[in-house]
């Protein structure tokens, strides 16, 4: 190893600072091998990369250089780790927050007790972060391949420990359901093999298992009639996710006695999710609004043009539509049942919100889960649905390979993220477009059938309502 400057690259410089720039970039660019993985060779970066010098191209592991004009001494700027932090607080990084601020809440505060049983798990965090703050956004077994991390099984399951705990409530809650006669005891097993939570939950990591909770939880209290509680328990739901707001709205008109009375319960709602953005408010505005605005939904969406635009434009003014429709019909419909009623709009609102809604995820179905199980009673109805909605639903959203056997990149990285995907294996064959169109429109046709189903029964209940007046 050469352990002198060619000093001939300084030549035309006149700052000392510069000089010392040149110097060490040359020497490590020529002379120093990768330390993580002993590649002989690293790759310098353009200059003013944002957060880091040199890269491996073997490994892909990177490094910042540090250098002075005098001595090192006992201290090294933290250049990066600054940018960092500048890019985290600036509002021209809204990808910070791509979710409401109670999430980023709830999962710090689980962080804390993280650390007592793993001494791998923040730093890994910390290279996470680092990596994607260096652009590198791309799948998700790429961060496993560029991050090193000696405890990556025991770190991957307690990141799961809060998503077992509100699923373990969620059971309790169902059994209490069954305790006042509402569901058939079978639901307990569904629930337990829900393929879309095991999916969505325990395999690809969303946090929709806590929403479902609450969910449950704001459904119980509206049995028990005390309508604020229950609007307050959906709208700590909806702080984690939006989506039950739209059942929010119904419960408000079917409930609320008076005009004030209506506007007290949407407020009482609206708290938990105001409340968690007032921090974030204050220290960023422009940020915080951006986290809860349509833009911030579209952030990781592939942008779209032409007749793929029109018809999601086409299918989200369908949803608007038929919402409003839904909100009149819910005000004109008179049925002694309040409670069933709330529970049917609200699952008319999901199944269309599913079919309707532009770039709708898999892990979404979860949301109609516990308004199956609560609307038809009998697991055997119930379970036959969900199995219906996720093969078919699974059949056009689930396509790409980090959301099949991609999913087992922490075994293997490289081999499970060159895998076919099974579409891939089928299109071999038949053309998959066959397969994922035949997938939608089963998908809309069972989502029909749920909607049709629902309105024939609350109309039903509301002749017998009638009935029963005169």
């Amino acid at each position: 190893m050469r352990l002198s400057f060619d000093l001939r690259l300084a030549s035309n410089y006149k700052s000392q600072s510069q000089k010392i720039r040149v110097l060490t970039e040359a020497w490590v660019d020529s002379t120093i091998y990768c330390p993580n993985c002993g590649h002989l060779d690293i790759e310098k970066y353009p200059n003013n990369q944002p957060v880091a010098d040199f890269v491996c191209s073997n490994c892909k592991e990177e490094y910042e250089l540090k250098s002075k004009q005098d001595g090192v001494g006992s201290k090294v700027l933290d250049g990066a780790y600054r940018t960092m932090i500048e890019r985290l607080q600036s509002s021209n990084n809204p990808k910070i927050y791509y979710y409401h601020p109670i999430v980023y809440f709830f999962i710090g505060f689980f962080q804390f007790f993280y650390s007592f049983f793993s001494d791998t798990f923040l730093s890994w965090m910390r290279d996470l972060r680092f990596t994607y703050l260096n652009n590198i956004t791309s799948k998700s077994t790429d961060y496993f391949i560029y991050t090193n991390n000696t405890g990556l099984f025991k770190d991957l399951f307690i990141m799961k420990v809060p998503y077992l705990i509100f699923d373990m409530l969620s059971l309790m809650l169902i059994y209490r359901f069954i305790k006042l006669k509402l569901i058939s005891k079978g639901n307990i097993i569904l629930w337990l093999f829900n393929p879309i939570l095991i999916y969505s939950a325990y395999i690809f990591g969303q946090f929709d298992a806590i929403t479902c909770f609450f969910v449950f939880l704001g459904y119980i209290y509206l049995y028990k009639k005390k309508i604020y509680q229950a609007s307050l328990i959906w709208g700590i739901a909806g702080a984690f996710k939006i989506y039950p707001f739209i059942f929010v709205l119904p419960m408000a008109l079917i409930y609320a006695k008076t005009i004030k009375n209506f506007f007290v319960i949407l407020t009482i709602s609206l708290l938990p999710f105001v409340i968690f953005l007032i921090p974030s408010l204050i220290s960023n505005p422009e940020l915080a609004i951006y986290s809860s605005t349509a833009g911030n939904y579209n952030l990781y969406s592939r942008k779209i043009s032409g007749w793929e635009y029109y018809s999601s434009l086409i299918k989200l003014s369908i949803f608007v539509l038929s919402y409003l429709g839904l909100l009149i019909f819910t005000k004109l419909l008179k049925i002694k049942d309040k409670w069933r009623f709330t529970l049917g709009i609200g699952l008319i609102s999901i199944s269309m919100l599913l079919v309707l809604f532009p770039r709708a995820h898999f892990h979404y179905l979860l949301w109609v889960s516990p308004l199956i199980m609560l609307w038809f009673k009998q697991a055997k109805i119930s379970s036959t649905i969900i199995i219906l909605l996720t093969l078919s639903f699974a059949s056009y959203k689930i396509l790409a390979n980090q959301l099949q056997l991609g999913l087992f990149a922490p075994i293997n990285p490289e081999y499970f993220s060159s895998l076919p995907t099974f579409n891939e294996v089928v299109n071999r064959f038949i053309p998959y477009r066959i397969i994922s169109t035949i997938g939608f429109i089963a998908f809309s046709l069972i989502s029909l059938w749920i909607v049709v189903k629902v309105i024939r029964e609350l109309l039903f209940e509301e002749k017998i309502a009638t009935s029963n007046r005169k």
